[in-house]
């Protein structure tokens, strides 16, 4: 038999072949500024917004005299203050990594900056939302807890306390098509959670998957459905009570509950410097950065429009 030349005898190459087409990351879908009411601050005014609402006046039951004019009635106005932050990130990249990595490092870095920057504003709102005074306790579950599980009748206490202090719902609403097996959305409060909670949702007879919308297009991001007078949108970003159980809070919030600011001309800019820009603090031109820089604030405008709805999973 020849001798043959095999494996055995010469190692392969010890090189890899690189497959450029990166890896999905995941991406949470941000939901929790959705809802807000979304200002701009003019550039060169200030680190501060106010916003304003100016209260109902009394109704005049009590019957004019002739000829006597009555005292009137005078403006009552309540006033929100936020002040706007800066955040930001960057990353640091050696000239080696451009020199001899085969991807485009520089250019797969802006969508990572990108979504750190997109989640670290849900996360700031996520956190003032946390914040709110109004809180209501699912009790009508049957798992035990306190709170309970959530169920249509807590979905219907907490419409009727927003009903109740006159909250303002969102438009438009979702009209009825002739298509089976679809349903119309009617106006809706905004309902904000944990996508842990999707499946106690699914098991509510009035729970109405967005799937089943007489119009899709009209789904906004993270939507899952609609339980009485509520548009749900889950994300895994959602709120969560650490605990045993954990709690999960669930935002309902009506038209101008609450807002967000950014800044005309700081609120995002995609910063690169090249190695080149370093001078002598980059003396050898040995790493460039790129990172991201926003002026950002979150805001409750008005507690009785916005409430955190406690629930805990079904057993």
């Amino acid at each position: 038999m020849p001798n043959v030349t095999t494996t055995s005898n010469v190692s392969p190459q010890p090189d890899i072949y690189f497959n450029r087409q990166l890896l999905a990351r995941a991406k949470p879908f941000l939901i929790h500024e959705i809802p807000a009411q979304k200002a701009r601050q003019p550039d060169q005014e200030s680190d501060q917004m106010r916003w304003r609402r100016i209260q109902n006046l009394p109704t005049a039951t009590v019957p004019l005299s002739e000829g006597v004019p009555p005292a009137g009635s005078k403006l009552n106005v309540v006033d929100q203050t936020v002040k706007l932050s800066q955040y930001g990130d960057f990353l640091t990249v050696s000239d080696k990594v451009q020199y001899i990595v085969k991807s485009p490092t520089l250019n797969d870095n802006m969508p990572v900056l990108a979504q750190q920057l997109g989640e670290t504003m849900d996360e700031i709102t996520r956190s003032v939302l946390e914040s709110t005074a109004s809180i209501y306790n699912c009790q009508y579950g049957t798992n035990g807890n306190t709170p309970t599980e959530i169920t249509a009748k807590d979905c219907s206490e907490v419409v009727k306390q927003l009903k109740g202090a006159d909250a303002i719902m969102y438009e438009p609403v979702i009209p009825g098509e002739a298509r089976d097996g679809t349903q119309p959305v009617r106006s809706s409060f905004w309902l904000l959670g944990h996508t842990d909670v999707e499946v106690d949702l699914e098991e509510i007879p009035a729970f109405l998957p967005a799937s089943k919308y007489s119009d899709s297009r009209r789904v906004m991001t993270g939507e899952v459905g609609q339980i009485r007078n509520l548009r749900i949108l889950l994300s895994s970003l959602g709120s969560i009570t650490a605990g045993s159980p954990d709690v999960y809070n669930l935002f309902a919030c009506g038209r101008d509950a609450y807002g967000t600011v950014e800044h005309s001309t700081g609120t995002i800019s995609h910063i690169f410097n090249d190695a080149k820009s370093g001078g002598t603090s980059n003396p050898l031109w040995q790493y460039s950065t790129q990172g991201w820089k926003a002026f950002f604030a979150a805001k409750i405008l008005n507690d009785s429009w916005l409430i955190n709805m406690r629930a805990t999973l079904d057993a």
